[in-house]
């Protein structure tokens, strides 16, 4: 076979064909992604931002047990609410209206005209204080002084059971049984602030 005057390819120029044979690849694999995006912006869209939501709340949720359980440990007691959910009352007490004027957690404006702090679908956080060491949400009693919780996607109240995203954490076979004696909800796995001293708060609503 004659070879004579043929050039063979250098290091560099094989890289080079590498390269641009894979930038081609990811360039298509972006190109099919963007088509069904818009193709069905019904399937993909939708599930993402539940993700995003689910993830704020978490946060969220786990900043406002920390909040509360400072403000409990400087200020002696619970903030107190008007009701079954984490109100206007609750977010001024957490938001420097205190003795002390600190700022436990900065809310976004618009709580006080609405009368609650919401959750990423427009909904109350709920809020509820234990009585004699234990939280009565729903059926379920949750080991500590006071429980938050989200409704969830379906925006409905459902006591910690359902799709609702809650914060707490409970040992296996503690505090998990309802009044029916069948295992209550799933749990997040957001940590549940312990505040010492706090056996004897009354229940939410009831200042």
């Amino acid at each position: 076979m004659n070879t004579a005057g043929r050039r063979r390819d250098t290091p560099g120029e094989k890289h080079h064909a590498f390269y641009k044979e894979h930038l081609a690849v990811v360039a298509i694999c972006l190109l099919v992604i963007g088509i069904l995006l818009q193709l069905c912006p019904n399937i993909f869209l939708p599930r993402i931002d539940k993700v995003n939501r689910i993830s704020r709340v978490e946060h969220e949720l786990n900043c406002l047990m920390i909040a509360v359980r400072e403000y409990s440990r400087i200020c002696g007691h619970l903030p107190s609410s008007n009701g079954f959910v984490l109100d206007a009352k609750i977010a001024a007490a957490l938001g420097g209206e205190n003795p002390q004027g600190t700022v436990y957690f900065e809310f976004k404006p618009g709580y006080r005209e609405k009368g609650f702090v919401e959750d990423p679908w427009g909904c109350p956080y709920f809020f509820a204080r234990a009585l004699d060491g234990r939280v009565r949400v729903g059926s379920q009693w949750i080991p500590g002084a006071y429980a938050i919780w989200s409704g969830g996607p379906d925006r409905e109240n459902n006591f910690g059971k359902g799709d609702d995203i809650v914060a707490w954490k409970q040992p296996a076979g503690a505090g998990n049984e309802t009044d029916d004696g069948t295992e209550g909800a799933p749990h997040s796995s957001i940590e549940f602030p312990e505040v010492s001293g706090s056996g004897n708060w009354t229940a939410a609503g009831s200042d």
